[in-house]
């Protein structure tokens, strides 16, 4: 499991099998959401999360085949 953090620790990748990847993102970055849907990944709510309070996460995953 690799966890690496965005300018502002704002963003997290990090990958949750081979054949797959996740991300984190804020509920602010609109744009970067549209790039990651652009890219192939999909909502992940099971993923979303709130490490601390204000700070809200919510996830995408990329499916990377067999």
């Amino acid at each position: 499991l690799a966890n690496f953090g965005f300018a502002g620790g704002t963003t997290a990748l990090f990958s949750t099998a081979w054949n797959r990847l996740a991300l984190l993102t804020t509920v602010e970055m609109v744009a970067a959401h549209r790039l990651y849907e652009r890219l192939g990944f999909r909502r992940a709510p099971d993923r979303d999360w709130q490490p601390e309070p204000g700070v809200n996460l919510i996830g995408y995953e990329l499916d990377l085949g067999p």
